[in-house]
């Protein structure tokens, strides 16, 4: 299966300057890492380069026209386009789900693709300079769960949609 992961604030925003424009949020890291562990995950070159370093216990696959990303102690794979990542990861562990982690321009190569997104909505306003098109999952999918309610540092919940 194909799901998305995102972290919203109110306006939609998902990125400022390379990095998160909130706070750590420590309940939706624990919440990712439980969701995300075992499984394939798909980047940009970008959230890539943000993490400093592969997610331990996932695959993990960036999507990059100039640069490989793949080796020792670097990511598992690197495909120069979103197609040919998917019929790979789909191919090659059919037995795991495969997780859009970001960033804005993956997310917009996917949105047809992903059958299930879980949703952070940080209930506060950050200044940021990427988005994300929460419109669309909204007219398209279903909201079939909020799984989870926090409030550290700030309010948000966790959603669950489905197409």
């Amino acid at each position: 299966m194909i799901c998305g992961v995102v972290a919203i604030e109110k306006n939609n925003g998902i990125g400022l300057n390379g990095s998160l424009p909130w706070p750590q949020l420590s309940g939706d890291l624990r919440f990712f890492k439980a969701l995300t562990s075992g499984h394939v995950v798909i980047m940009g070159s970008s959230t890539w380069k943000s993490l400093g370093k592969p997610l331990d216990n996932r695959i993990n696959v960036v999507l990059s026209k100039t640069t490989d990303y793949s080796g020792q102690g670097a990511a598992d794979h690197t495909f120069s386009d979103l197609n040919t990542a998917l019929a790979f990861c789909q191919a090659e562990y059919q037995d795991k789900n495969i997780f859009i982690i970001g960033g804005e321009d993956v997310y917009n190569q996917c949105l047809d693709k992903i059958e299930r997104f879980f949703v952070t909505e940080i209930d506060q306003e950050y200044p940021s300079d990427r988005s994300f098109n929460m419109q669309y999952v909204k007219e398209r999918f279903l909201r079939v769960n909020q799984l989870i309610t926090f409030s550290d540092p700030v309010p948000y919940k966790i959603t669950e949609y489905i197409r």
